[in-house]
């Protein structure tokens, strides 16, 4: 699969400067092409490790091959986070992991088939040929699920709906990869306001950092609760059984880790009639999967409710690493009130992709809509936090030399402002499409710009009064 999304894509820069009008044809060709490549070679990797896995599967059941091609589409509609029906019982809560991977392959495919000065058509078309290829995988895997529901109990929430799921993730994915390639363009084409890209990485990181401290809790239970995960194991006694287990945990570990996050920011997470949160537990059954070990099954001490100090100070070291931007006061709260309403909307898909519906176990996952007003609360909290002390507590941002390349920032002459270094058309770098030479060229031009600031060397001139340094609180 990593060989496949490897390959080569045609892009509109790789026909050479200065040819002729004859070779348009070929270039179009070559763009046609890349179309189909991105249609099909990321569903159809996709496709043959649904069908490697429900071959493994099967082989090691013993229950023969009769029911592969109905284990194959449900495989395909799983992967894509679109419930089935397994006899009467809905499998709604599916494992984030492996749709996590699709979409970054996807992301990835696409992202390399385009080019940042592509005219918009093309950027759509790789979109939409991103969706329509699996859409039409999705039907087939929906046929093959009717046709094997004779030997299989599977069924599907229904063609449509099925068809939409799958091509929503792909479609996202796909928009997500070109994105990062064409994200500056397309803010000045807009005309949107310059602090959109640094309000989506403001929010990713506060929201990456709380789902890795949701991450930290759930390996601190998974510790403590170390017979009930043994026992989960026990209850299957042969070795290949017990391999599924844990691949199957593994499997679930990105949705254990929203829940972390969702019950350090003060929600609940609910597992059928059981409930866990910082303040209280209501044990209950659940089901037989290993890494559920982490669940609590007696009441916990309210000393846990101490561990609120967690995202508090996630929000908090987030927004001063990242800064606070803006000219006006005014300005600087829009900022703090966009990468707030970023995170929480970011929270409210990941809860709900998170959880659904397991058997009899419903609901199972997190209260959404709880979990994204949360993260709001904390992150504006924080924000506002960081907003006033600004320029009053001297507290130092990360050093520069060891500060990841794009938060760095640039301060203005008068300091009223930091400007990111990557948004500086004369700072080093890469540029959205990753081009080194254009980065060497931005950065020979920052250099020009900060000779002729500073003077030559010993000219006893003073230094410039600009420089790179971290934005912190100051």
């Amino acid at each position: 699969m990593n060989t496949l999304l490897r390959r080569r894509v045609p892009r509109r820069d790789d026909v050479p400067h200065g040819a002729q009008s004859h070779d348009d044809g070929r270039a179009g060709s070559g763009r046609d092409r890349s179309l189909v490549l991105v249609a099909f070679v990321p569903g159809g990797a996709a496709a043959a490790c649904a069908l490697a896995v429900s071959l493994l599967v099967l082989l090691t059941a013993g229950g023969g091959l009769g029911g592969l091609p109905g284990a194959v589409g449900a495989m395909w509609l799983v992967l894509h986070q679109a419930p089935v029906y397994i006899g009467d019982l809905q499998l709604g809560a599916l494992p984030l992991l492996p749709t996590a991977l699709l979409a970054a392959a996807v992301a990835a495919y696409a992202h390399r088939s385009i080019a940042a000065d592509d005219p918009p058509l093309r950027h759509l078309s790789v979109i939409g040929a991103a969706a329509g290829g699996p859409a039409v995988i999705t039907v087939v895997a929906v046929l093959l699920i009717d046709d094997a529901s004779a030997t299989m109990p599977v069924t599907t929430i229904g063609a449509v709906p099925s068809v939409l799921i799958v091509a929503a993730v792909h479609a996202v994915a796909a928009a997500v990869g070109i994105g990062f390639g064409a994200t500056r363009r397309y803010t000045v084409e807009w005309g949107l306001p310059e602090s959109v890209r640094p309000v989506l990485r403001a929010a990713a990181v506060a929201l990456g950092a709380l789902l890795a401290a949701g991450a930290v809790l759930v390996v601190l239970g998974l510790l403590t609760g170390w017979t009930r995960v043994q026992d989960g194991f026990a209850a299957e006694p042969s070795a290949v059984g017990a391999i599924g287990l844990l691949l199957l945990s593994v499997l679930y570990l990105p949705n254990m880790a929203i829940g972390g996050a969702a019950v350090l920011v003060g929600t609940v997470a609910h597992v059928g009639a059981a409930d866990f949160s910082l303040f209280a537990v209501t044990p209950g059954p659940a089901p037989a999967l290993p890494v559920l070990g982490v669940l609590p099954t007696a009441p916990i001490s309210p000393l846990w409710a101490a561990a609120l100090v967690v995202p508090a100070a996630i929000a908090v070291w987030c927004a001063a690493v990242s800064g606070v931007r803006g000219r006006t006061l005014a300005d600087q709260a829009r900022y703090v009130v966009s990468v707030a309403a970023v995170s929480a909307a970011g929270a409210l898909l990941l809860g709900y992709l998170a959880g659904g519906t397991v058997g009899i176990f419903d609901p199972f996952g997190v209260d959404a809509p709880m979990f994204a007003l949360a993260v709001l609360g904390w992150n504006a909290a924080a924000g506002a936090v960081v907003l006033l002390l600004r320029g009053r507590v001297p507290v130092p941002a990360w050093p520069t030399g060891r500060m990841p390349g794009r938060w760095r920032t640039r301060r203005t002459v008068d300091g009223a402002d930091a400007v990111p270094a990557d948004e500086d058309p004369a700072g080093g770098g890469t540029d959205d499409d990753g081009d080194p030479e254009d980065a060497a060229e931005g950065s020979a031009t920052a250099t020009a710009g900060e000779e002729a600031v500073d003077g030559p060397s010993g000219s006893g001139r003073p230094p410039s009064p600009t420089g790179d340094d971290g934005e912190g609180l100051s």
